[in-house]
């Protein structure tokens, strides 16, 4: 996301730089004590977001975040309540922290310097506050998952070894008992993340919304077997000449039950039950016709959209664009996940991966994910709630993202070069040596790789947190040409 092809590029380059550095010790531990102060300033600033008190929302905080033109309207700029650092989006902390947290754990080890234990131990606790009041789950889980195994394999004493692991097991078997227990709050929230509240495509009792001209007017079929026929016109900002009629092409009465928004329900109880009614809504610069069913609003226009004399009707997408019904392609989806899967990526995902096939050998370029994803699904849109001037510019995970944009032959050879280093690295470090900060260290980052690689199944490669990941990296890789040290 927001990633250019200069700015991939930007990242091997990073990556290489960083890689052709490490000579020595020296030279990581010289790297690594430097990034503390950067990540000193981020957790900072996560810590007063998550007491309330956001550096960014100040008016100082405001101007080095914004273009100088905006700089005469700060008051209109409302940022996230929640915890997000400089990283724009509080999901994205959830590739960040796995990264930093192993390094600080293993820093607060090896150092030898009290003040540089007492400084990494603070930094420690402040990762752990701002996991603890962030919103996602998921970096808790991850990163706590991240801090136990380096715990375990940094320790000295084979007895607390021994207790860590039994602590570890505990901790999975009741966690596992309580989400897939017979009831429980966290079995509730696991089905919330499988399922999610979304509805299903089969559920949404629209079956197809034709749009035509002035004298066909709009036709909305339902799926229990209902059809209804409506025209319009807007004139003077108001809805005139709103007539309706049934599957038969009879006129139904309606009554205007309010004056002031034109709101139009029908007269008689049978066409009431179907949940369906009428407003005018004004809220975006030109008057709209709002179709109304089970509480799902569908905004209609009636418009010369192509100045030829001919006037038509439009339903407006969520994306604010003018359209006709219904579309012949919507594009090609595969029904694997539920709509509500991990907070609504469910259709994301299952109109995704039809575009697998189609990307084999370059892919559809970078950043370009927006003009191949099918955006056509205009009611659906509505139904998932994507609200207005939406469209989905993300597949929500980096390892379609790659595949997608820049074709499955780059998405191979990114994923031999983490499985080799992840190989070479366990080969490497299988046996932690204490007196050994080489392995340690490079265990440590390796640990943080996998954290991030986890992390980036459901987030997708940003410009705000692939520059950290892939500096780390390049010093991972780099201690693994390095030499075993002793003390």
């Amino acid at each position: 996301m927001f990633q250019s092809a200069l700015a991939i590029l930007s990242y091997v380059v990073l990556f290489y730089y960083t890689y052709s550095c490490i000579k020595s010790m020296d030279h990581v531990l010289y790297l690594l004590r430097g990034a503390e102060i950067g990540v000193t300033i981020e957790l900072l600033i996560c810590f007063f977001q998550a007491i309330g008190h956001d550096p960014i929302a100040t008016k100082v905080g405001k101007i080095l975040v914004t273009n100088p033109s905006r700089w005469s309207n700060l008051d209109s700029l409302t940022l996230s309540p929640d915890v997000y650092g400089t990283i724009y989006n509080t999901d994205y902390l959830s590739m960040y922290l796995p990264i930093v947290v192993p390094i600080i754990v293993v820093l607060l080890v090896i150092e030898k310097q009290l003040w540089r234990k007492i400084y990494n131990a603070c930094l420690l606790l402040l990762s752990l506050f701002v996991l603890v009041k962030g919103p996602s789950s998921a970096k808790m889980a991850i990163v706590a998952a991240v801090a136990i195994v380096l715990i375990i394999c940094c320790t000295r004493d084979r007895r607390l070894l021994v207790s860590c692991v039994i602590m570890l097991a505990c901790i999975v078997f009741a966690g596992a008992s309580i989400i897939f227990g017979s009831s429980g709050y966290y079995k509730a929230k696991a089905d919330q993340l499988w399922n999610g509240t979304a509805l299903e495509d089969s559920d949404v009792p629209i079956k197809s919304v034709t749009t035509g001209d002035q004298a066909q007017g709009i036709t909305v079929e339902l799926k229990d077997g209902k059809a209804y026929r409506f025209t319009f016109s807007i004139s003077d900002g108001k809805i005139n000449d709103l007539t309706v009629y049934d599957t038969n092409g009879n006129p139904i009465a309606l009554t205007e039950s309010n004056p002031d928004n034109q709101t139009y329900v029908f007269a008689d109880a049978e066409n009431q039950a179907e949940g369906l009614y009428f407003y005018r809504d004004d809220t975006h610069g030109m008057p709209y016709l709002m179709l109304v069913k089970d509480g799902y609003s569908f905004p209609f226009v009636d418009s010369d959209l192509y100045g030829n004399g001919k006037k038509g009707y439009y339903l407006v997408s969520t994306a604010g664009r003018c359209v006709k019904l219904p579309q012949k392609n919507k594009g090609e989806v595969y029904e694997v996940f539920h709509n509500g899967f991990w907070s609504g990526r469910g259709p994301i995902y299952n109109r995704s991966l039809p575009l697998l096939k189609k990307n084999i050998i370059i892919g559809s370029g970078a950043d370009n994910y927006i003009i191949v994803y099918p955006q056509r699904d205009y009611i659906l849109d509505y139904y998932l709630n994507y609200g207005s001037n939406t469209l989905n510019v993300k597949p929500h995970s980096f390892y379609l993202q790659v595949w997608i944009q820049e074709g499955f032959i780059a998405f191979a050879a990114v994923m031999v070069f983490f499985f080799w280093y992840l190989c070479t690295g366990t080969k490497k470090y299988r046996k932690i040596i204490h007196d050994d900060p080489t392995r340690v260290i490079g265990f440590a980052i390796m640990i943080g790789v996998i954290g991030y690689l986890v992390a980036v199944i459901a987030n997708d490669s940003t410009i705000c947190t692939a520059p950290v990941f892939w500096t780390v990296l390049g010093i991972g890789t780099g201690l693994l040409n390095l030499p075993h040290e002793q003390g």
